[in-house]
């Protein structure tokens, strides 16, 4: 039986459900970017560099967007952000299906796709702070399974719906699962302004955030974590491909990465449920083990060894993911949590659609994809320098306490 003062009840549950529903289809859409990428390209023939920076640039802009979709699901309910985000994705598909020359990839995938991608990640993470306050970390972790989930059956379904249908049937296929979308939309309440009956929100300041100690260079702990994650999903196989490796076993390389996602969260989650307050000594281990298998990965071409560093790439992005966004909850205490992590996501994009042009001209130039993750590979290891050498983040090692002054209180009132 479930304690009577559990947050995981009647509209908790329900959140949860959309939450993990959103997460599923919008982590799936974006694991699909590194199986069509290589058929776009054959069909139009443009430069190699092209192609990169179309998938770039669309890997990009759905975290640049996420300061607008955080914006909406503020301002509009997470409801109303769900279903603009999914009626984004379903468009953004049957466009694609169409499009007839490159640039207007640009405009199906890279604008609109990943507006939708964007909008499912923001409410599907932020929703379950409406609900949860004491088992946010726990409720996190377990819609962010299906992060996982999404990477393991995603990639090696639509490969094989371009062998049958081609790649134009499948993007019609993708948008069928993108429909399902406003069904996470009709389990989210309508909570409007009024989302957090047991806290007393301050209004967002700038300077509030910016004052608080650690946040700005935990922006960029996270934009050189994340970073290596999103052009690792969207140029693993074009650059498996490169070595020679089959296309359905080079798309199973993402699925591999999957699976590992699902046992990092498994992992994630008992840690989570057994040792409270841990999130940065978690992230801390979670960056380790995803520099050193980045390392493997750039350096060999056995694919068994390919095989293992994907796995335990995978793992480490399980492990680490839920803590990410749990300091962020803590940092983003006494101000909105949707914008704070739509401002921290549109930094990374940003950022990220820098790093799109600099891997599309090493594309033109070198010819290989396997520059890309030597450099991914040194921005883990940056991000952690960062972590250790910053003292506010060093200090939260142990784990978050609370009872600190130098972290705002949420107020609440007595049920």
């Amino acid at each position: 039986m479930m304690p009577t003062n559990s947050e995981f009840r009647r509209y908790g549950c329900q959140a949860l459900c959309g939450s993990c529903l959103s997460l599923l289809l919008g982590f799936g859409v974006l694991n699909t970017f590194s199986v069509f990428q290589d058929h776009i390209g054959t069909e139009f023939e443009n430069p190699s560099s092209t192609i990169t920076w179309l998938f770039a640039f669309a890997a990009a802009f759905w975290q640049i967007a996420g300061f607008a979709c955080g914006w909406i699901s503020c301002n509009l309910g997470h409801r109303n952000a769900a279903f603009i985000g999914g009626t984004a994705l379903v468009c953004g598909q049957i466009w694609s299906y169409f499009a007839n020359d490159i640039y207007q990839y640009f405009l199906s995938i890279g604008i609109l796709t990943s507006f939708g991608i964007s909008s499912c990640y923001n409410v599907g993470l932020t929703v379950l702070g409406v609900h949860f306050k004491k088992e946010f970390e726990l409720a996190n972790s377990i819609a962010s399974t299906f992060v996982g989930i999404a990477s393991i059956v995603f990639p090696m379904l639509f490969d094989l719906e371009i062998e049958h249908f081609g790649y134009r049937g499948a993007y019609l296929i993708l948008a069928g699962f993108c429909l399902h979308m406003y069904i996470a939309a009709i389990l989210f309440r309508p909570t409007g302004h009024h989302r957090r009956k047991h806290i007393t929100l301050k209004t967002t300041n700038i300077k509030d955030i910016v004052a608080v100690p650690g946040l700005l260079p935990y922006m960029f702990v996270y934009a050189f974590f994340y970073i290596p994650y999103i052009t690792w999903i969207t140029f693993a196989v074009p650059y498996a491909l490169e070595l020679g490796i089959d296309s359905l076993v080079a798309a199973s390389l993402i699925s591999v990465y999957g699976f590992g996602n699902i046992g990092g969260r498994c992992v994630q989650i008992v840690f989570t449920y057994f040792v409270k307050n841990k999130s940065m000594a978690q992230l801390l281990a979670g960056l380790c083990l995803a520099a050193t298998s980045l390392v493997v990965f750039a350096f060999v071409q056995d694919f068994g060894l390919l095989v293992g560093s994907s796995f335990m790439f995978g793992f480490s992005l399980g492990f680490v993911l839920p803590s990410v966004t749990v300091i962020i909850w803590y940092l983003s205490i006494g101000n909105d949590f949707e914008v704070i992590l739509g401002v921290n996501t549109t930094f990374i994009g940003l950022l990220n659609l820098c790093f799109g042009i600099v891997i599309g001209e090493l594309r033109g130039l070198f010819g290989s994809y396997h520059l890309t993750f030597i450099i991914i590979a040194l921005m883990l290891l940056m991000a952690i320098l960062i972590l250790v050498c910053t003292k506010p983040l060093r200090r939260m090692l142990p784990g978050f306490d609370l009872s600190y002054t130098e972290f705002p209180r949420q107020d609440e009132d007595n049920d």
